[in-house]
């Protein structure tokens, strides 16, 4: 019995190692992304004291970083491997509009996340976000351009099981 004990007890231990182990390399990635990210906007566009940072998951991944310039305007900048790109946040369409264009298109939504990012050659505002339909829950992705707020494009995911 107290061997069936030991044996189960290191099994568990043995998990919850290589779980911690793995959960804290992952998000040394992350952070060592964001802080790589962080560098090049500071030194190559105009931002001056950065806000946070999000991540964008497209054909190309970007880190955004939000943040002010020297002038204090805020700034979004788009950080990937091969582009850097930035503008200024009052020269786009702010998030609260965009969700807001979403409720009133898709009717009640719950948002998952509401990240800038890329589709194709356009700068966007990519929406995550999840609707009940009469089959079940729904994942959507609309896109709608950074600079106008003109929508793109919706992605239709399945249904939740």
């Amino acid at each position: 019995m107290k061997k069936s004990i030991w044996i189960t007890t290191g099994i568990v231990a043995c998990f919850l190692i290589s779980f911690m182990w793995f959960y804290f390399a992952a998000k040394d990635g992350f952070s060592k992304a964001e802080n790589k990210a962080i560098g090049w906007a500071l030194e190559l566009t105009t931002l001056s004291e950065v806000d946070h940072v999000e991540f964008f998951a497209g054909a190309t991944n970007y880190t955004i970083v939000f943040g002010n310039n020297t002038d204090g305007e805020p700034l979004v900048v788009w950080v990937g491997d091969e582009i850097i790109h930035e503008e200024k946040a009052s020269e786009g369409v702010s998030k609260s509009t965009i969700n807001t264009q979403v409720v009133e298109r898709q009717g009640p939504v719950s948002f998952v996340r509401t990240t800038p990012g890329r589709l194709g050659e356009i700068w966007v505002w990519e929406v995550f976000y999840k609707k009940q339909e009469e089959e079940g829950i729904r994942h959507y992705y609309d896109y709608y351009k950074f600079s106008d707020g003109e929508w793109l494009d919706t992605y239709k995911l399945s249904l939740e099981d």
